[in-house]
Parts: structure tokens; C-alpha cells; sequence
């Protein structure tokens, strides 16, 4: 061992390397409930100051709040249950006119009659509606498939020209070499 001392050299960042290492050091958590049992201030919430919060009432601010209680006054009424009146054997078989009961017992069951019809109706506009829009979108996904058959089928018979015409050149080519043999064979017979 050595009597010299050890030589220790310490890296000096510089202040741009020591930003860069800031942005990409991790971020720690903020702590968001500084305690449990605090249930004026939950998870998440700012922490405000009191007199912030604390708002002086002006006369308009008392008006309102005075019109609103004038406004959610109740007043109570009684009102009796009358019981509502049949129609009796008389009314239907008397010679005299109706009683005024069958009159409002029969206008109040064609009320409801009615009634029931409307919201019947009401239903059925509604259905009506969403099958029309419903038909209109198959009608144009009928058109946009028929488009599409369109264009196939033209393709498809592009390809079908195109494969006979390559036939045909190949087949002319042939029919070119065969009656140049066939040729040749007729000028050699004849040499012979």
C-alpha cells in the first residue's frame, strides 16, 4: 500500500444539466388530505382561505333572498272526496232525460278514452319515425351496395377481357408458328 493519499474528483454539474435532471427527476405526489378526521377539507379540494370565502350581503342579495322565501309559501286548502256517482238501472231505463251523474260519468269515461287514444297515437308517430329513419339508412346502404356490386362486376369483366386477349395474342402467336411449320413442310416435300 501506498502512502499516497487516494485522489477523489467530484463531478460539478452544470445549471443546464442541473434543469434537465429537474424535468426529467420524478415528480412526488402533493399531499391532498392533511388529515383524516378534517371533514372540511376532502380529498381534492383547494385549500381556501376563510375571509376569502366570506361575502358581504348587500340589499339587493337580502331582496332576493326575501322574494324567494315570499315565493315558496304553501298555502293549505282542504278539499272533500266526493264520491264518485254510478250510473244507475234508473238513469238508463228512465223516460225522463239522464241525471246530470250519467253525464259527467260518461264524459269522464270518454276523457280517459281519449286520452288513451292520444298516447296510443303519440307512440305510434313516435315508432312511425324511427322506422322511417331506420328505412332510410338501409335504402342508402342498398344504393351504396349496389355501387359496390357495380364497380365488381366491372372489374371482374375487365379481368375476364384482359385474360382473353392475352389468350388470343398467345393463341395467334401459336397459329403463326403452326402455319409457318405447316409451310415449311409443304417447301420440304417439294425440295424432295
Amino acid at each position: 500500500m501506498s502512502n499516497c493519499p487516494a485522489k477523489v474528483f467530484i463531478k460539478v454539474e452544470t445549471s443546464a444539466e442541473q434543469q434537465e435532471n429537474l424535468k426529467q427527476a420524478r415528480k412526488t405526489l402533493k399531499v391532498l388530505q392533511k388529515d383524516a378526521t378534517d371533514k372540511e377539507n376532502l380529498v381534492g379540494r383547494t385549500l381556501v382561505g376563510k375571509g376569502v370565502l366570506i361575502k358581504s350581503k348587500t340589499a339587493s342579495d337580502v331582496d332576493l333572498t326575501e322574494l324567494k322565501r315570499k315565493k315558496l309559501r304553501n298555502q293549505q286548502t282542504q278539499t272533500e272526496v266526493v264520491p264518485s256517482p254510478k250510473i244507475t238501472a234508473e238513469d238508463l231505463t228512465s223516460s225522463e232525460s239522464p241525471s246530470e251523474h250519467y253525464w259527467e260519468i260518461l264524459a269522464e269515461q270518454r276523457r280517459k278514452a281519449l286520452n288513451e287514444t292520444l298516447e296510443e297515437n303519440q307512440k305510434l308517430y313516435e315508432r312511425i319515425d324511427g322506422l322511417e329513419d331506420e328505412l332510410s339508412t338501409t335504402k342508402e346502404m342498398l344504393e351504396e351496395a349496389k355501387s359496390l356490386v357495380e364497380v365488381l362486376t366491372e372489374m371482374l369483366n375487365e379481368n375476364e377481357e384482359q385474360n382473353t386477349d392475352e389468350g388470343n395474342t398467345s393463341g395467334m402467336s401459336n397459329m403463326v408458328d403452326v402455319s409457318q411449320l405447316e409451310e415449311s413442310k409443304i417447301e420440304d416435300t417439294d425440295d424432295e
